[in-house]
């Protein structure tokens, strides 16, 4: 359930039994719309229209006594398409900032934007992509096999994000084609996590440390990790 937005500035005036209603020092027009309940000495009528900045009728007739330059509470409910709206928003002017992304196989740089972290639900890799290259930052969790890199066309016919970890390149390669249809196998790049790349990376980041630990966070300096097992 959403939060209701709450704007109690200036007073209001009503009318026994009228739907009108005025105000004094408020900003209605932009803080209150249709479906918002104010609610006045315990009493709630829920607003039909906002006609400016003081003024509004109800649905309904106010069903209270008339009260002048009344202090009251206005709530309003933001709804399911102004919350996705907004979230879109958000996602828009994220995107290619840092913006973690959960990704259903293993993040291909293609799909993302410079700075962009993602994480592969699939492999439970967490990469970024820096300068064009998508770098990891943990190795995945739940690789398939690993090798020597010239062995990797032995698993050509394995399932579709099959993760193949090259001892010999310290990385991981990313079957892309679908197991139905291995011919010829596709493989993404070389998704290193060769320690200097790694570092690069967070120090692009401003990170200096990243920290695993039972214990709460303390100590360390501005932009380290800690994750807190």
């Amino acid at each position: 359930m959403s939060t209701p937005s709450i704007y109690t500035d200036g007073t209001i005036s009503v009318e026994a039994g009228s739907a009108a209603f005025t105000g004094s020092g408020t900003a209605w027009s932009t803080q209150l719309k249709r479906g918002t309940e104010i609610n006045i000495g315990g009493l709630t009528a829920t607003v039909a229209e906002i006609a400016g900045d003081a003024a509004g009728t109800f649905v309904a007739p106010w069903p209270g006594e008339t009260a002048a330059d009344a202090d009251y509470v206005a709530k309003t409910w933001t709804d399911g398409a102004e919350i996705a709206e907004a979230i879109r928003l958000l996602i828009e002017r994220l995107i290619g900032k840092g913006l973690g992304v959960v990704a259903p196989g293993n993040p291909v740089a293609a799909d993302y934007r410079d700075n962009d972290l993602v994480y592969s639900r699939k492999t439970g890799l967490l990469a970024i992509k820096d300068l064009g290259v998508m770098k990891a930052l943990t190795a995945p969790g739940n690789y398939g096999a690993y090798g020597l890199a010239a062995d990797r066309d032995d698993h050509d016919e394995d399932d579709q994000y099959f993760t193949y970890f090259a001892t010999d390149e310290t990385g991981f390669y990313v079957l892309l084609t679908p197991a139905d249809d291995p011919d010829p196998a596709v493989w993404s790049d070389l998704v290193s996590i060769a320690g200097a790349s790694a570092e690069d990376v967070l120090a692009e980041l401003g990170v200096h440390n990243i920290t695993i630990s039972e214990a709460d966070p303390s100590g360390g300096v501005n932009n380290d990790l800690w994750f807190k097992v």
